[in-house]
């Protein structure tokens, strides 16, 4: 059953990036860290002003972030505060 639910589990971080042009990804990470906090997933567009999708594991659980670099904006949806949503873009961004 772990299987199962590791399967679940990834197309649930997944299916954000459903929403995000093909055409703009330049590279997807699926390992390593942001802030000290787990990668599930990246997709890095092309440019600063394109949209970056982050499926992060924060202290709350896993949180999905749309950050534009350049204007800093970012958008997120999961259990983490704003302040660590906040945290997590900054550091990916700077």
């Amino acid at each position: 059953m772990k299987t199962f639910s590791s399967a679940i589990a990834l197309f649930s971080a997944l299916a954000p990036l459903a929403a995000v042009p093909a055409v703009n990804a330049q590279e997807i990470h699926t390992d390593g860290q942001v802030l000290g906090y787990p990668v599930q997933f990246i997709v890095e567009g092309r440019t600063r002003s394109d949209v970056d999708v982050l499926a992060i594991k924060g202290p709350r659980g896993i949180e999905t972030i749309k950050v534009t670099c350049s204007p800093f904006v970012w958008e997120a949806q999961g259990p983490n505060t704003a302040d660590t949503v906040d945290a997590i873009a900054r550091a990916w961004c700077f």
